[in-house]
């Protein structure tokens, strides 16, 4: 199902930017070291990945939060990250500074209408390709992120939309006190659906909600 429509600029920028059977070069290491290494590296990769996309997927009803929970939750995205990139990687800061934008509206786009991420995850995660040199590893993947938002119309209705975008990306990654970190993400490839996936408007945001809890993004999948 597809409608065109002014979307959520915020969800989609948080899609876009995701990206931030499987061959390994190791070198000077057992088996046992490249396995470990390798899944290491890969969980980091998926988490991080998981992470951008619940920049705005909050707690609760974002209209729910005062100041101090905002800047709690803020917080602790940004110490999520770190745990996932490197110290001279921009990503945390650039990511927080979105999600703040976004907490700080709260939940609304530029017409004052609330405009939210409810839902988001990764689907076919695979590593195509990990080369580890001493302390510093570069790994290719590809999967496909999804997110569901809801987004309130001028007619007072709520409308529910789940685009889901095929990525291919690479990245750098560095060793800091023993633990594999994120230098650098670089998209190689991304598909993306012709139309916004849309799956229908909703007289409040509770049924839209509801119904957004309902949609199931593997059976949705197009690639």
């Amino acid at each position: 199902m597809g409608k065109k429509s002014n979307i959520s600029m915020i969800a989609i920028t948080i899609l876009l930017l995701v990206g931030v059977g499987c061959m390994v070069l190791f070198m000077d290491a057992t088996d046992e070291e490249t396995t470990l290494a390798q899944t290491e590296i890969e969980k980091i990769i998926l988490q991080s990945n998981e992470s951008i996309l619940h920049a705005t997927v909050y707690p609760e009803n974002i209209e729910t939060l005062d100041e101090k929970e905002k800047a709690e939750v803020n917080h602790q995205y940004i110490e999520e990250l770190n745990r996932y990139y490197a110290k001279e990687s921009s990503a945390p800061e650039m990511l927080g500074n979105l999600q703040e934008g976004s907490l700080n509206a709260g939940g609304r786009n530029g017409n004052g209408y609330l405009d939210v991420t409810v839902r988001a995850g990764i689907l076919d995660f695979k590593a195509t390709s990990i080369k580890i040199e001493e302390e510093t590893a570069y790994i290719e993947y590809s999967y496909c992120g999804w997110i569901v938002f809801i987004q309130e119309q001028s007619n007072g209705k709520f409308d529910l939309y789940m685009p889901i975008n095929k990525n291919s990306t690479s990245a750098e990654m560095i060793k800091e006190e023993g633990q594999w970190k994120i230098l650098t993400n670089n998209e190689m490839d991304k598909c993306m659906q012709e139309e916004l996936p849309y799956y229908g408007s909703y007289d409040s945001y509770n049924a839209a909600y509801q119904a957004a809890q309902k949609l199931n993004p593997e059976q949705e999948n197009p690639f």
